[in-house]
């Protein structure tokens, strides 16, 4: 399996490929060989980019959520900072041994 096109190749290639194949300079064949990509997945590609350059957006490989999808109250972030914090820094013997399950069932305790 091949990895993914953002992993594989910077950005601008990308673009600059993409750019040139619409404007029909380039074939699809080298199209298609520069980027690794079959002609199905090409297409895909040049909607995508095509899409951002109509609506003037920044072309992306890669679209990460603009925020995150786990969320912990501010208090139980708090509690997991001292504790981790108390972990690394403080206690000599438990240092860098991390025992998340505890550590879990101690917030949980506290929170529930």
């Amino acid at each position: 399996m091949k990895r993914q096109i953002h992993k594989r190749l910077p950005k601008d290639f990308v673009e600059d490929v993409l750019r040139t194949f619409s404007e029909e300079k380039i074939s699809r064949e080298q199209a298609s060989e520069f980027l690794g990509l079959s002609r199905s997945e090409l297409y895909w590609w040049r909607e995508k980019y095509l899409a951002s350059a109509k609506k003037k957006k920044d072309f992306k490989l890669y679209n990460r959520e603009a925020k995150p999808t786990r969320f912990f109250p501010k208090e139980v972030q708090d509690f997991l900072h001292e504790e981790l914090y108390y972990i690394t820094r403080c206690e000599g013997r438990f240092k860098n041994k991390f025992n998340f399950s505890f550590l879990a069932e101690q917030a949980e305790k506290k929170f529930d």
